[in-house]
């Protein structure tokens, strides 16, 4: 992998029958983003720093959908960040988020914007009750200064 995608990548297998018949046949990678990414090693501090660039802004994913039970009941925000995890690939950063119903996690994609230079910084931010204070539902915003990495963790998380 070179640089950042949005979908899964595809591969297509193609031969001949005996017969000089074509076959061909198109299979989805099980590989997201997230699997190429490692925990970041910020801090609150820099979180926020990060999360306020414009370029970080720019680049903003965001998304809400609804909730599941489990995550509303008690202990449920430890129980999302530990989803949010995503086998390892973000770090839960505690006590950073300023709202009491969210949190945030920090990860590394290895390639930087177009595949040259230095790992990309990926933040996710997720917390219940909004935009419009519905408890059932669950904001999440990806921020990196790559558009394209920040739809194929939106992906993956989704």
């Amino acid at each position: 992998v070179h640089a950042p995608f949005e979908v899964a990548p595809q591969v297509e297998l193609s031969y001949l029958l005996h017969d000089n018949l074509q076959c061909c046949a198109r299979l989805r990678l099980p590989l997201t983003v997230a699997r190429l990414m490692r925990p970041a090693k910020v801090n609150g501090d820099d979180f926020l720093e990060l999360w306020h660039t414009p370029e970080f802004a720019e680049a903003e994913v965001a998304f809400i959908c609804p909730a599941r039970r489990a995550f509303l009941d008690s202990g449920g925000l430890f129980l999302l960040a530990k989803c949010l995890e995503l086998g390892g690939a973000l770090r839960p950063l505690q006590g950073v988020d300023e709202q009491p119903q969210g949190t945030v996690l920090a990860g590394t994609y290895p390639y930087a914007h177009g595949g040259m230079g230095s790992a990309t910084d990926v933040l996710v931010r997720a917390e219940f009750g909004a935009p419009r204070d519905d408890p059932g539902a669950c904001r999440v915003a990806v921020r990196s200064t790559s558009y394209l990495v920040n739809r194929g963790l939106a992906h993956a998380i989704l």
